[in-house]
């Protein structure tokens, strides 16, 4: 009899056993599943990249103004006198600022017009 009760106290030690460990996993997913949804439901957060660092002229990034109507105007007349228009995308911005120079002098524009012209090309290469 003695070994009949110790069987079953065994098997319901095992079941009590069996119980718990069903119940530390339940309490398992309960807990990760919560973190879980915690987690997918928090606020966002975000960083943006804002470029600091601008490039010549790119604040002429925009519709053309009166000054770069002007400055084109110029160009079309004044630059074609003694050759055809240039293709200002033909060129490298870095080297319009000596070819405008030279060019200016050539045309004889005054500074203001070489500025209006400048203004037009530095628009055109930002577009």
């Amino acid at each position: 009899m003695l070994s009949i009760h110790l069987q079953t106290n065994q098997k319901s030690m095992l079941f009590v056993s069996s119980k718990h460990k069903l119940f530390k996993m339940k309490k398992s997913i309960f807990v990760i599943s919560t973190l879980i949804l915690f987690a997918a439901c928090s606020e966002k957060t975000t960083t943006a990249v804002v470029d600091t660092e601008t490039k010549p002229d790119q604040s002429l990034a925009m519709a053309p103004t009166a000054e770069i109507g002007q400055g084109k105007t110029i160009f079309e007349s004044k630059c074609t006198t003694c050759h055809e228009a240039k293709v200002i995308d033909d060129y490298k911005v870095e080297k319009w600022p000596k070819l405008l120079t030279n060019m200016a002098k050539r045309a004889e524009l005054s500074e203001a017009d070489e500025s209006l012209v400048e203004s037009y090309i530095n628009w055109e290469l930002s577009n």
